[in-house]
């Protein structure tokens, strides 16, 4: 009789774990989630981190460089008025997330200078940058982000912003800093909802 209810409490227990996801209770990732990606980068403290360490809030995120004179700020200024859109709907689970794809100029001090330049709440805007060029590249292409070295540390790239649910799936993305945020918010209110 002991054996027979240990095998059944083993069974539930393993069944379980599969039907939730995995161990701890923790749901599994998606394969489209960008969270699956295992690169490393360093954010503007200096602390190492892997993309996964957004998990569980609605994630905005771009790719710029600090460097850029003309379509980041004007890609920071899109992020802080659908920020503001946020806030005015009581969506307060986010993260911002600017990751940099000049892997020879933005170390994490000068993420930290960029963040203080532009006022930005290092709470909620977190600014990531890596050494590593297989890596920026990677995340570009999961983002559709287009970005070329033109040299003397200038880029041309595409202004694209992305939303996240919070399993780090793609909601919704704005390719262009004219497009209308609408349909992008209305995404982020649906998923906020989950």
């Amino acid at each position: 009789m002991n054996n027979t209810m240990s095998i059944l409490i083993f069974l539930f227990l393993f069944i379980s774990s599969i039907s939730f996801g995995g161990e701890n209770g923790e749901e599994k990732l998606s394969q489209d989630s960008i969270y699956q990606l295992n690169s490393t980068w360093a954010d503007h403290t200096g602390k190492e981190r892997k993309l996964n360490t957004f998990k569980g809030k609605l994630v905005l995120i771009t790719m710029g460089y600090t460097g850029c004179a003309h379509s980041c700020p004007l890609i920071i200024s899109k992020m802080k008025t659908i920020e503001t859109e946020l806030k005015l709907k009581k969506i307060l689970n986010y993260q911002i997330v600017f990751a940099s794809f000049d892997t020879k100029k933005d170390r994490p001090k000068d993420l930290n200078k960029y963040i203080q330049k532009k006022e930005l709440d290092p709470q909620i805007w977190t600014m990531i940058s890596t050494s590593d060029e297989a890596n920026v590249r990677e995340l570009a292409n999961v983002l559709g982000v287009n970005y070329k070295d033109i040299g003397d540390g200038d880029f041309v790239h595409s202004n694209v912003i992305t939303a996240l649910d919070i399993q780090g799936n793609i909601i919704s993305r704005l390719g262009s800093l004219n497009e209308d945020t609408s349909l992008f918010m209305k995404k982020m209110e649906e998923s906020h909802g989950k």
